[in-house]
């Protein structure tokens, strides 16, 4: 028996496919790696935004059950600015000042002066959370002011 040998320059290849194809089966499972990537950062974004979402409504649905009070008074003539988020507004008034209305998570602040020119001049202003005193202040003399802020943060 005679053993056949390969042609000369062709050697048989021991380890398998040519190095081609390895790189093809390398190629894939970088490919595969980025799309599981991918699907793994997409997945933890919409996660993170549901969350958010949920903390939203949470917030949103306390806010909305809060029966907000402002009261003003003044020893004489007073003068009343209040604001609630972005929008404001403001009142001259005799002795006593109040309203009421539904608060939706905004910052409540509200500033209260007296007559400048009366050293016996004392103002207060109290701002009430579904009828329960939160915030007090009050100020006197010729530079009477008292200041609330609601929540305090």
């Amino acid at each position: 028996m005679s053993h056949s040998q390969p042609p000369t320059g062709e050697q048989p290849s021991p380890a398998g496919p040519p190095a081609a194809g390895r790189r093809g089966t390398s190629a894939l499972k970088w490919g595969a790696a980025a799309a599981l990537a991918v699907l793994l950062l997409v997945g933890a974004m919409l996660v993170t935004g549901n969350i958010a979402k949920g903390r939203a409504h949470a917030s949103d649905a306390g806010a909305v059950q809060e029966t907000i009070r402002l009261e003003a008074t003044s020893r004489g003539g007073g003068h009343v600015t209040w604001t609630l988020g972005a929008s404001s507004s403001s009142h001259d008034f005799t002795s006593r000042w109040s309203e009421s209305f539904q608060r939706n998570g905004e910052v409540i602040m509200m500033k209260v002066t007296g007559d400048f020119g009366d050293p016996e001049a004392a103002v207060t202003c109290k701002i009430y959370v579904n009828d329960e005193l939160k915030v007090s202040a009050s100020g006197s003399g010729g530079q009477g002011l008292a200041t609330c802020v609601y929540p305090n943060r």
